[in-house]
């Protein structure tokens, strides 16, 4: 007699309408905030900016971004997602703003810059959360990889068409646009629905994460991962213009492409063949990017970034996943707050900290340099897989 099995429930799947509203308003707000990777070309062309000055106003909104992650994380945790994806995107149309009336290095430049950290840490993290929660458990990486490939996709379309624009119609008209999609962003996220539930979070999120020795590494793999990914989109720009390219979009074009479509493509791979080892492979990629950009003059803008794209792609969501599993829900948002926090202040570290390396030797000791951050990355993902028995 053949055994009959009962039926399995279907796994839930993950492309519902509200994740797909989510990732439509992650897209808008990617727009926005995508098109300030050009503002080392803006200043340097603009504004009559050096080296040190471009690191410094690049890393103002990262550097608020990591001062909000002991809050942002907590709040978002305690108040509800959907509530700071509005107040981010809010702070982002502020900022934006601010930026566009500003014509010259100063309080007012400074203080748009803070804004759309804030907002970017606010909504990011925020919406992020709401990926992992959506997620079925066995697809985390994949909801997380193509909840980013909406940014980076940005990263690829912002540039691409606000730089000839800026030609153009200068570059006031764009800033003022970002705005725009800022806004548009907010206006999506009210369309999220009610908030999801989820367990009460500890009296202290942010202390209760960090006291979980099993994530410390990752924050640290973070950050050095942020350390390279800084010193690369910062400085790549500068590095090419001065070794006489006239447009630079091609990187972020190359970037973001290779990024978006690794995620959406490749983006269950991790889930399948495990994250650590995945996020292991793609580092080894991101440090052969700063190398590449070392010889831009003969190797062109578009190897180094498919490069720094094909391992960001693949790198970041796989990470992000582990440390989503190894937590609670209760302290998600925490989590992701971290997770993201960490990688910017590496990101900070890297652009305010190598502006003065240039300044002092060059572009090619300090591409060099970032480039070691890898290496040291890897060896700490190898600890973590052989600790967990991976």
């Amino acid at each position: 007699m053949t055994e009959v099995l009962p039926d399995r429930d279907p796994e839930p799947p993950l492309l519902t309408a509200r994740f797909l509203t989510l990732l439509l308003a992650q897209a808008l707000f990617g727009l926005a905030f995508s098109t300030y990777f050009l503002i080392p070309k803006y200043l340097q062309v603009e504004l009559g900016a050096g080296p040190e000055t471009i690191g410094w106003v690049s890393g103002i909104a990262w550097t608020t971004s990591v001062l909000c992650v002991p809050v942002t994380g907590t709040l978002i945790d305690r108040i509800g997602r959907q509530r700071f994806a509005y107040i981010g995107a809010a702070a982002m149309v502020v900022g934006c703003a601010l930026f566009a009336s500003s014509d010259r290095v100063g309080a007012l430049l400074a203080a748009a810059r803070v804004l759309q950290g804030m907002g970017f840490s606010f909504f990011f993290v925020a919406a992020s959360t709401l990926a992992a929660d959506l997620a079925p458990p066995a697809r985390l990486s994949q909801a997380i990889g193509w909840f980013g490939a909406m940014m980076t996709m940005t990263n690829a379309i912002s540039p691409a068409v606000a730089e000839p624009l800026a030609d153009v119609l200068g570059w006031r008209p764009v800033f003022w646009a970002t705005a725009l999609f800022a806004g548009l962003a907010g206006l999506a996220a009210t369309r999220l629905g009610p908030p999801l539930a989820h367990d009460e979070p500890p009296a202290s999120p942010f202390r209760t994460v960090l006291a979980v020795a099993r994530l410390r590494p990752i924050w640290g793999v973070s950050i050095l991962a942020g350390f390279l990914f800084g010193a690369t989109v910062t400085f790549a720009a500068p590095w090419a213009l001065d070794s006489g390219f006239e447009q630079v979009s091609a990187f972020f074009i190359a970037y973001a492409s290779a990024s978006a479509g690794v995620r959406l493509v490749l983006g269950g791979l991790a889930d399948r063949w495990g994250r650590l080892a995945v996020a292991i492979g793609a580092m080894a990629v991101y440090g052969a990017t700063p190398l590449l950009l070392i010889d831009v003059v003969d190797l062109g803008l578009v190897l180094p970034g498919i490069a720094l794209g094909f391992a960001q792609g693949l790198y970041y969501p796989a990470l992000n996943a582990v440390a989503v599993e190894w937590s609670s829900a209760a302290v998600r948002a925490t989590v992701m707050a971290l997770y993201n926090g960490s990688f910017n202040v590496g990101f900070t570290v890297g652009s305010v900290g190598m502006g003065p390396v240039v300044a002092a030797l060059g572009y090619p000791p300090m591409f060099a340099g970032a480039a070691s951050c890898a290496a040291v990355a890897i060896v700490l993902m190898a600890w973590m897989a052989r600790r967990d028995g991976f």
